[in-house]
């Protein structure tokens, strides 16, 4: 199913595991849910058919907060409008990405994420827990994630199947994993992905504790295309690339030797723009040469979110970046990184 179980926090929203399914079949808690939904949503667009009356439309919020929660509230499998929905929004070309949290492989404790077009992160319980240990059982969804509010209207556009293709998170994953030496526990996890085109966000989620019940998933950073540093950016359609480069800066200068220290940094295309999709006779790509976004290419704080670098036809900064004349075209697959001087500056 896609949520089963549910507590709504303060947004960006979460869905939490702590309600069993057959709980969620008592109307108390059903009730409860839903209300909790809409309130942590009061004022932000959740899809809600405008056409309807303004009684119509107070009924058709709260069966989107019940469907997206995880209820047939329209009893489309036939089972009863009390009971759970199976229902996952889709990804066309993400692909899913397996964690362990454990130490051991006899108790691995994978966690499966992937992304959907309804907007949401998912996280599965990747197999039964040990026999006679707690825990949801294979397959189960742990939580969902909604990393930014203007994904919310999603839920309606979906609930009330409105003609257009929706499109909310679609894009590759990458992901930052780091390991203690000694016990091979977790000590970093933090995922990176677009929009594609959903839009032209890129977000930065700490995943690191998946498995807890409380809080297990919080918002690292969002970059925003189309304004500030990143107005190039277009649809965020590649995969972030997570890597180390020598950096120096006023607070990281460089040692004795002149060498700048290793940075964790993100690497971004500048994406996609729709301009292309209208391409025809008199419309061709080359005739949107040098007016079109995502001819960029982006070196980003991996902590921060904030560009450090850029390489583009349209530069922030002629002084800090690269100014390459031929980048007049959008840029929206994956960058590939090469240490092409050989100075460990790549890892």
């Amino acid at each position: 199913s896609m949520v089963t179980g549910v507590q709504t926090c303060a947004l960006p929203i979460c869905a939490i595991s702590d309600v069993t399914l057959t709980k969620l079949s008592d109307s108390a808690s059903i009730v409860a849910s839903v209300e909790k939904f809409l309130t942590s949503a009061a004022g932000i667009d959740i899809g809600v058919d405008t056409t309807l009356s303004a009684a119509e439309q107070t009924i058709n919020a709260g069966k989107i907060a019940a469907w997206t929660l995880g209820l047939d509230i329209d009893d489309d499998g036939g089972s009863g409008s009390d009971k759970p929905t199976n229902f996952v929004g889709d990804n066309i070309h993400g692909q899913p990405y397996v964690l362990s949290y454990g130490a051991t492989e006899a108790n691995p404790k994978d966690i499966i994420f992937f992304t959907s077009n309804q907007g949401m992160l998912h996280a599965v319980v990747g197999s039964d827990p040990p026999v006679g240990q707690p825990g949801l059982p294979g397959g189960s969804e742990a939580w969902a994630y909604v990393p930014d509010p203007s994904l919310l209207k999603n839920f309606g556009d979906y609930y009330n199947r409105t003609g257009d293709k929706v499109y909310g998170l679609d894009s590759e994953m990458a992901f930052d994993v780091r390991r203690d030496a000694v016990t091979n526990l977790l000590s970093k996890a933090v995922l990176y992905f677009g929009q594609r085109r959903g839009g032209n966000k890129v977000f930065a989620v700490d995943v690191e504790d998946a498995i807890e019940a409380t809080s297990p998933v919080s918002k690292v950073w969002t970059i925003e295309g189309g304004t500030g540093d990143f107005e190039r950016m277009g649809q965020t359609w590649g995969e972030p690339v997570v890597a180390k480069i020598r950096y120096c800066s006023s607070l990281t200068p460089a040692d004795a030797d002149g060498i700048c220290p290793l940075k964790d940094v993100i690497i971004l295309a500048g994406g996609y723009d729709t301009k292309y999709d209208e391409a025809d006779v008199t419309v061709t790509a080359a005739s949107l040469s040098g007016s079109v976004v995502g001819n960029a290419v982006y070196i980003v704080d991996a902590s921060k979110g904030e560009m450090l670098w850029m390489a583009s036809s349209n530069v922030r900064s002629a002084a800090r970046d690269l100014t390459i004349s031929e980048m007049t075209h959008s840029i929206p697959s994956k960058p590939t990184v090469l240490d092409v001087k050989d100075r460990k500056s790549v890892v």
